[in-house]
This record gives structure tokens, C-alpha cells and sequence, in this order.
């Protein structure tokens, strides 16, 4: 094994044990919140599910890691309020954004450029301007008094992740013994990311790396395509560069330097779930939920990586 694979794995596990020391269950959540968060310094993570899910209990304990401002997503909220906000810290490494589906149609606009460019309107034209996560939740959509994002706003999300996938003895544990925690890692998380990130940038990729890959994704818009179900923006170039990122970490994570079938299929539902040219409403529908399932299975039986 390299000393890459061991870095990484390394990180990968000091990780995991500092979310399960704040989150009871939810292992694959866990699983692509880390991959997310090392494969990139600059991830923007969607974090779904019913209200007391620990959407904002994850999202308020890695802020605690880096220089980071929180923002109160409500429909009197102004563009200018989120400008304001982005200037107060300008060495900002991650932005929390909380219920985003209740911005109002001009903050969409705004979070549009700011999700996409880091940047807002005024704020800064240095294109050197470093990155920074985002981390956002919204709760399910039956709840009142939302607003409809449009795709583009969704596009610029790298992953999504449903939360509130607990088994009857998670839950009973959460509900008894759980007590809310807010702590920061017992290890510099941003030092962290650093490294892992600039390992990823530095991955070199063999010729057949990049054919599984580019057999992966001709299954996944093929599928989408076939049933009607476009990816936005047709062939989705950003969903697919994070997929890239996304699966040599997970490659690296189970100690190979090579890319197999699985290192993408493991991630498909949240890479590309949200891309998809269907409502949130439908996000988390059984056929939107069938279609991913389908995808894997497809790049799980028909990719094959040829022998090293």
C-alpha cells in the first residue's frame, strides 16, 4: 500500500470517528459527507431530510473546523443581506446556509453566483478569491411556507444527502442518550482537507481509469435519456467532474490507485439524484429513488475494468 493510500485512509478514519462522536447511525451519510468533504476544499453539500434529522447539528459542528458565517435562509431575506454577510469574513472557508428552499426568487438569483462563483455581485472580482464550502439543509418539501429552486441552484450543489435513516435501536439510543453536541475535531480538520484535497488534484489517471470512468457515465445518461429523465444541462459536466473527484477518493479510501466500477456507482444517487430534471418534490420519489438504483446496478453489470 502507498503512503498516499495510507494518508488517505488515515484521514478517512479520524474523520468517521469525530462524526460518530456527534452522530448516532446514518453510516452511509457519514460515508459520502467525508468523501465529500476531503476529495475537496471547496464542496458544496445539500443536506435533506425531515426536521430533527441533525442537518444542523452536523452543519454547526464541522463550522466549529473553520472560519465560517451562517445565514438564516427566511422570505424576507435580501440579496443584500447575504452580500453583507460574505464581506463580514473574508477569509470565509465555509458557509452555512439554513432551510434554503425559503429564499425568495431575488436571493435565488444571488445564491446562484454565489454558489457557482463563490463570490456575489460586488463583492470581490479576484479570481483568485479562495473557495468555500457550503453547507446547506432543507427540509422535506411538505412543509409550508417554501419556495420553489430552480435547477440551476440545485446543479451547483456537488452532492445530496437524505438524513433520517435510523433503525428502531438508532433510534431509541438518539432518543434516550443523545444529547446535542457541539464540539470542534481533536484534529486540525482544515490542515486535513488541505492535504487530501491536493492529493486528489494530483491523482493521475491511467488510460483505463479514464475508460471506466467514461463507460460509467455513458450508462448514466443513457438510462436518464431513455426514460425521459434528463439530466439538467443535458450531459452535466459538473456532476460529472465531482463524480471523478468523488470516486478516486473512494478508490484511494480502500487502498488502490486505480478507479473500478463501483468507486462511482457507490456515489451516483448523491452525485446526481438532484440534477435531474424533476422538482424537489419528486427528488425523493420511489421512481427518482428507482432510476439511481438502476444506474448503479447498470454500471455495476455492464462496466468491467480489465485486468491490471
Amino acid at each position: 500500500m502507498s503512503a498516499i493510500t495510507e494518508q488517505i485512509i488515515e484521514s478517512y478514519g479520524m474523520l468517521k470517528d469525530y462524526l460518530d462522536s456527534i452522530v448516532i447511525g446514518e453510516e452511509n451519510a457519514k460515508d459520502v459527507l467525508i468523501a465529500s468533504l476531503l476529495c475537496d476544499t471547496n464542496s458544496h453539500i445539500l443536506l435533506l431530510g425531515q426536521p430533527g434529522t441533525c442537518k444542523s447539528t452536523i452543519s454547526n459542528n464541522l463550522a466549529q473546523n473553520f472560519t465560517s458565517k451562517k445565514i438564516f435562509i427566511t422570505s424576507d431575506l435580501l440579496p443584500s443581506d447575504i452580500l453583507e454577510a460574505l464581506k463580514s469574513k473574508e477569509d470565509l472557508q465555509d458557509l452555512q446556509l439554513e432551510e434554503l428552499n425559503r429564499a425568495s426568487g431575488k436571493v435565488q438569483s444571488s445564491l446562484i453566483e454565489t454558489l457557482g462563483d463563490n463570490k456575489i455581485n460586488g463583492m470581490t472580482d479576484d479570481p483568485e478569491t479562495p473557495g468555500f464550502y457550503v453547507m446547506a439543509t432543507q427540509n422535506d418539501s411538505e412543509i409550508s411556507g417554501i419556495f420553489d429552486v430552480p435547477m440551476a441552484i440545485y446543479d451547483r450543489f456537488d452532492v445530496n444527502i437524505t438524513l433520517g435513516n435510523l433503525t428502531e435501536e438508532e433510534l431509541e439510543q438518539v432518543l434516550f442518550e443523545y444529547r446535542v453536541k457541539i464540539q470542534k475535531a481533536k484534529f486540525d480538520l482544515n490542515k486535513c482537507v488541505n492535504t487530501t484535497s491536493k492529493i486528489i488534484d494530483d491523482f493521475v489517471f491511467t488510460k483505463e481509469d479514464r475508460r471506466v470512468f467514461m463507460d460509467s457515465r455513458k450508462e448514466i445518461d443513457t438510462y436518464l435519456y431513455l426514460n425521459r429523465t434528463k439530466l439538467f444541462g443535458s450531459s452535466n459536466i459538473r456532476g460529472h467532474f465531482f463524480a471523478i473527484r468523488m470516486a478516486t477518493f473512494h478508490a484511494l479510501a480502500h487502498g488502490r490507485d486505480w478507479i473500478m466500477p463501483d468507486d462511482i456507482a457507490d456515489y451516483v444517487s448523491n452525485i446526481y439524484l438532484h440534477r435531474i430534471n424533476q422538482t424537489i418534490v419528486k427528488m425523493n420519489d420511489e421512481k427518482a429513488l428507482n432510476a439511481m438504483n438502476e444506474i448503479e446496478n447498470n454500471i455495476l453489470s455492464k462496466v468491467k475494468r480489465k485486468e491490471k
